[in-house]
């Protein structure tokens, strides 16, 4: 979203977090004990598979959705069923 309001390809919003996992494991193994390093680099490797996953869960129930033709009510509520935002409530 972040490259898209910037204007950049949307392969730049992934590399982000190629990018900061790589720096994150370069910091890892300053002063730490062997156990230490396996650890906080076992956290990166969860950080990024998560972020990933994340990204690739949306996109499926944006599919989804699109699929089913619920894009479109999602589209005219923005806050539960409370009523905000639907068309026509005034």
């Amino acid at each position: 979203m972040l490259a898209e309001r910037l204007g950049l390809p949307a392969w730049h919003a992934g590399l982000a977090t190629v990018l900061q996992c790589r720096k994150l494991l370069g910091c890892v193994g300053a002063d730490l004990a062997p156990e230490e390093r396996r650890r906080a680099r076992a956290a990166v490797a969860r950080l990024y598979v998560r972020r990933h996953v994340r990204t690739a869960m949306g996109r499926g129930r944006k599919l989804a959705a699109m699929a089913t033709g619920r894009a479109e009510r999602r589209l005219c509520r923005t806050r539960g069923d409370r009523g905000y935002g639907r068309r026509g409530s005034r």
